[in-house]
C-alpha cells in the first residue's frame, strides 16, 4: 500500500491520515526522530558502538516504545495515542459490492505484537548489524502493527541501525530523504515483494508440491488438479450471495484470500480435508481433461463459520512463513546465507537525484 492511500478498518472508523493533519503540526523527518530520540535515547545511535550494541542491550518493550514513538510522531498524532493501532487488514469500502474490499492483508493482529517480539528476538541473535536491521525492517513492513506509516517507521528503524543519528546537518538531510514519502525520492525502500524471502516462503508453502502433499494425504488419486477455477468475485451484490447469508465482514475475509490467488487453492484443499468432505464434490473438468476446484460451488456451500476456519487456515499460513523468515535470517543453512547477503545488499541505501535549488 502507498503511505498516501486511504485505508478503512472493519468497523468503519478511519484512522487519521498523513495528508488530513494540518501542515503546522506535520514535523520534518529529522524533527520527529530528534524528539523521538530525546530521554531515553538521546545517545543511543550517536556512534557506531553504541547503535550495534543497541538490540544486544535493548529489551523488546523498549524497543516497542522507540517504533511507537517514532511513528506516532511521524503521523502527527498527539502523544497519548502513540501506539500499536493496526487494523484487520488494508480494507476499502465497496459501495458497489456492499462489503470491504483488501488491497493487502497482514497476520492475525492478535498475531502481530507476538511476531513482532520473536522477530526482535531473533534480531537480537545476529551479529551483523545490517542483516539484523534489514530482518526488523522487513518484518515492520510484513506485520502492520500501526494503521499508517508502517513504512516510514521501518525505514527509520533501519536507518539508525545501520546508519546511525548525530543530529548533524548532514544526517538532518539524510532522515529528510529516508523519511520521504515519493518512492523515487527514498533512499531505503523496504518493501516486501515478489522477490523476498518472506513472500518466496508463502509462494513455496502454498505451491503445486504442498497441493500434492495435501491430496496425498486426502488419498486423492483423480486427475491432476490445475487450480481454483471459476473467479468467484462479481461487483454485483448478486454474484456475492451464497445459500448461509454471509455477513459482510466474512464476505470481505473471503475477497481478501481471493485477491491472494496463491492461497485458496491449498486452503480449500485443507479446509475440505480438515472437514472430512469429498473433493470430487467440489471439482469440475477443463479441456484438457484435467481438473479445477470450482470455485463459486465450494464458495457458494461456506456458512460464515466454515469462513472463519478458513481464515484461521490463512492466517496459520501467514504466522508460520513469518516464522521462517526469522529463523533464515538470524540462523540460516549453508544454502541460505548467499541468499540473505543477497536481500541485505538489495536493501541498502540508494542514491537519489538531489531536486534542483534557486540561487
Amino acid at each position: 500500500m502507498s503511505e498516501g492511500e486511504v485505508t478503512d478498518n472493519r468497523d468503519g472508523a478511519v484512522p487519521q491520515r498523513l495528508e488530513e493533519i494540518q501542515p503546522d503540526k506535520l514535523l520534518k523527518p529529522h524533527e520527529y526522530l530528534t524528539r523521538a530520540l530525546q530521554n531515553e535515547f538521546q545517545d543511543t545511535f550517536a556512534t557506531k558502538e553504541n547503535r550495534e550494541s543497541f538490540l544486544k542491550q535493548t529489551s523488546y518493550d523498549s524497543f516497542s516504545k522507540l517504533i511507537d514513538t517514532i511513528n506516532g510522531y511521524s503521523r502527527g498524532l498527539p502523544e497519548e495515542q502513540f501506539g500499536k493501532d493496526a487494523q484487520q487488514g488494508i480494507r476499502l469500502m465497496s459501495k458497489e459490492a456492499g462489503f470491504q474490499l483488501v488491497s493487502w492483508e497482514p497476520p492475525a493482529l492478535e498475531d502481530r505484537d507476538i511476531l513482532l517480539r520473536e522477530a526482535f528476538e531473533a534480531a537480537k541473535l545476529i551479529e551483523d548489524n545490517e542483516t539484523a536491521a534489514t530482518l526488523l525492517g522487513l518484518s515492520l513492513g510484513a506485520i502492520h502493527p500501526y494503521a499508517d506509516g508502517n513504512k516510514r517507521t521501518s525505514r527509520m528503524i533501519y536507518s539508525l541501525l545501520t546508519h546511525g543519528y548525530d543530529r548533524s546537518e548532514e544526517d538532518n538531510n539524510y532522515y529528510d530523504r529516508v523519511g520521504e514519502s515519493k518512492a523515487d525520492q527514498r533512499v531505503i525502500d523496504l518493501n516486501i515483494t515478489s522477490g523476498d524471502l518472506y513472500s518466496d516462503i508463502l509462494s513455496n508453502n502454498l505451491s503445486g508440491d504442498q497441493t500434492i502433499k495435501i491430496l496425498e494425504t486426502m488419498q486423492y488419486e483423480g486427475p491432476y488438479i490445475i487450480g481454483y477455477g471459476s473467479p468467484w468475485f462479481a461487483a454485483e451484490p448478486g454474484h456475492l450471495q451464497n445459500e448461509h447469508d454471509l455477513t459482510p465482514d466474512h464476505l470481505s475475509d473471503l475477497f481478501a484470500m481471493d485477491s491472494e490467488v496463491i492461497f485458496m487453492l491449498p486452503i480449500a484443499l485443507n479446509f475440505l480435508h480438515e472437514r472430512g468432505l469429498p473433493i470430487e464434490d467440489f471439482l469440475t473438468a477443463t479441456k484438457s481433461g484435467a481438473r479445477q476446484l470450482d470455485a463459486g460451488k465450494f464458495l457458494r456451500n461456506l456458512t460464515n463459520d466454515d469462513v472463519e476456519q478458513l481464515v484461521g487456515i490463512r492466517d496459520r499460513v501467514k504466522r508460520d512463513a513469518l516464522r521462517e523468515m526469522f529463523k533464515a535470517f538470524s540462523t540460516p543453512q549453508d544454502e541460505e546465507k548467499a541468499y540473505i547477503e543477497n536481500r541485505v545488499a538489495y536493501y541498502r541505501p540508494k542514491p537519489v537525484s538531489q531536486p534542483d535549488t534557486q540561487v
